[in-house]
């Protein structure tokens, strides 16, 4: 028996300036607005933390991910901004 394939994933530490709300709806929002249902489930994007916003999505698409959410101008009528900070492999090294 082959031993498990584990997916490679990327975590992202997003800067949510002028965001106080629901991060699983604002990050569904912009990832469903640029990349699509499709796009979104390659990605496999998850919010892991909402203060801090961290965002864990499959190694390969980070980029997509992260110009999707720098995309985002807007959310439920109010003006904001997502900026990624850093990206990493692991929690551990990102939270460093």
């Amino acid at each position: 028996m082959p031993p498990r394939k584990l997916e490679k994933k990327r975590y992202l530490l997003v800067d949510a300036s002028g965001f106080s709300g629901d991060a699983v709806k604002l990050v569904d929002e912009a990832i469903n607005n640029f990349i699509g249902e499709l796009g979104a489930s390659k990605a496999r994007v998850v919010v892991k933390s909402a203060n801090p916003l961290i965002v864990k999505c499959a190694r390969g698409t980070e980029n997509e991910v992260i110009a999707a959410l720098a995309l985002k101008k807007s959310f439920d009528g109010k003006p904001v901004a997502l900026r990624t900070v850093k990206v990493s492999g692991t929690l551990k090294a990102l939270t460093k």
